[in-house]
């Protein structure tokens, strides 16, 4: 879920550091709080410059 974007980064760092591959975040957000959770989770990535692919999918259950 959105709210969880720094769990999220973290963790695709972790395993990226792990396997050598490429850190990559599928990021589950609801219409409503998209474009807040994704703007944190884009200024931390390029704020540390950081080499990290983000998709977005949108949670239409809520």
């Amino acid at each position: 879920m959105g709210k969880k974007w720094a769990e999220s980064l973290g963790q695709a760092l972790f395993y990226s550091a792990m396997t050598g591959k490429k850190a990559g975040i599928v990021l589950i957000v609801n219409p409503r709080t998209k474009d807040r959770f994704l703007k944190r989770l884009n200024k931390a990535i390029a704020d540390n410059n950081l080499d990290v692919d983000v998709w977005t999918i949108t949670n239409q259950r809520t």
